[in-house]
């Protein structure tokens, strides 16, 4: 069965982050993420979703 994590705003603490890492089943380069920005026109702005995409990168 595979984990999910959902958050508003993204790696936002330290702690959400430690959750992550400890839910993913095997290595952290085997982890997939998806980021679900709103459909506002200026999402590719969105300070939360390119902080998220960053960590994950």
């Amino acid at each position: 069965m595979s984990n999910i994590l959902l958050t508003s705003n993204g790696f936002f603490t330290d702690r959400i982050k430690e959750h992550f890492l400890q839910i993913i089943d095997g290595p952290v380069t085997n982890a997939k993420a998806t980021i679900i920005t709103t459909g506002s026109q200026k999402k590719q702005n969105n300070t939360f979703a390119i902080d998220a995409k960053e960590n994950f990168v």
